[in-house]
């Protein structure tokens, strides 16, 4: 009895792990959709593109979304953003300046 349901219970498992690897697949409307995001994007603003930088205001006082950490650099899930646009725009992200905007001033 033992053995038949570890049998059992061991099918089970190899079922579950094969739909899984089933639903994982790629399906032929992503391709569509990677060519989709491909396609040339517009151009920075000329103001933008001649100053090569972002000038960003991210909050200074509300930790985790953005904060002044122990060195006196912004930190947080806004500069983290910040820096993720300043290198897909410029190739680098420091190519980003951070102003502090508090929660009572945004």
């Amino acid at each position: 009895m033992k053995r038949i349901l570890l049998a059992t219970a061991g099918v089970a498992v190899v079922a579950v792990f094969a739909a899984t690897i089933g639903f994982a697949q790629p399906t032929a409307t992503t391709g569509s959709v990677r060519a989709e995001a491909a396609a040339p994007l517009p151009k920075l603003p000329p103001e933008i593109a001649s100053r090569k930088r972002f000038i960003i205001g991210v909050k200074c006082d509300t930790p985790p979304f953005g904060y002044t950490d122990v060195r006196g650099k912004n930190a947080g899930v806004d500069v983290e953003i910040a820096k993720w646009f300043a290198r897909y725009a410029f190739g680098r992200e420091q190519r980003v300046s951070f102003v502090c905007a508090p929660t009572a001033v945004r």
